[in-house]
């Protein structure tokens, strides 16, 4: 795993667990699907927006991401630098050229609605 910033999200998932194990396969499969897209999304993002000047493009096009799937476990998108000074973009000047959190920001609750679109819709069904 990437080493750099780190941002967790604590919730109830007493629930949630119960819930996931009795996930269909299918469905299970549409959720890590919703994943791989926001996290494509989320690294065009990234590159488009962050908010510093390159001189090399290394720091932009090292923008990256990762989706961690365990079956009807865990679903997971990280976002990363792939360049050793990516840290210091992220949290020096008290964040002023961090795109990492940022983009958590915007597309954590994007991702939570269209999970919740997805849900509606085979609840409906």
């Amino acid at each position: 795993m990437p080493k750099g910033l780190s941002v967790t999200l604590d919730f109830d998932t007493r629930n949630l667990g119960r819930s996931l194990s009795r996930l269909p396969d299918q469905i299970d499969g549409y959720v890590h699907t919703v994943m791989q897209y926001q996290a494509g999304k989320a690294v065009g993002y990234m590159k488009t927006s962050a908010p510093w000047t390159d001189r090399t493009g290394n720091a932009r096009s090292g923008l990256s991401s990762a989706v961690g799937w365990e079956p009807k476990v865990s679903h997971s998108i990280t976002l990363f630098h792939r360049v050793s000074y990516g840290i210091f973009l992220e949290t020096r000047w008290a964040g002023k050229f961090a795109i990492i959190l940022p983009t958590i920001q915007k597309f954590g609750p994007d991702t939570m609605r269209l999970l919740e679109k997805m849900f509606d819709k085979i609840g409906g069904a």
